[in-house]
């Protein structure tokens, strides 16, 4: 019963939906890569935003002597997302703010994608010091 099921598939020859699929799947695709694409920024974001606290929490509490030391692990946590990237870190009033701003481009997954070309994410985290 499948298989005559699957014969009889295989020897219809209308065509009808196979032109159908054909015109609508360049658009699927492309929904399909900028969800994906979408995703991983936001994915990337949040490790970055990760990355930031970890350095302010260990700034704030000691472990991390000076602003540079803080900068210069932020910026060696981040080298897999390119070289074009900033950190500023500063210490206020007892509130350490550190920010990072890269290209989005760098956090995507599909360079063939060019609508991210030129967009920068700026991420910063504030943490009270402890000392």
């Amino acid at each position: 019963m499948v298989r005559s099921r699957f014969l009889r598939f295989l020897r219809n020859d209308t065509g009808a939906a196979t032109v159908e699929a054909v015109l609508w799947m360049p658009t699927f695709v492309f929904l399909l890569v900028l969800v994906a694409d979408t995703a991983i920024i936001f994915t990337s974001q949040a490790q970055v935003m990760r990355i930031i606290q970890d350095a302010n929490r260990a700034l704030s509490v000691g472990r991390f002597r000076t602003i540079e030391q803080t900068e210069s692990f932020i910026a060696s946590q981040l080298t897999r997302y390119g070289g074009s990237t900033t950190v500023e870190t500063s210490v206020t009033e007892g509130l350490i703010v550190s920010r990072v701003t890269l290209p989005v481009a760098n956090l995507s997954a599909t360079p063939m994608l060019d609508m991210f070309d030129g967009l920068t994410l700026t991420i910063s985290s504030e943490h009270l010091s402890e000392a």
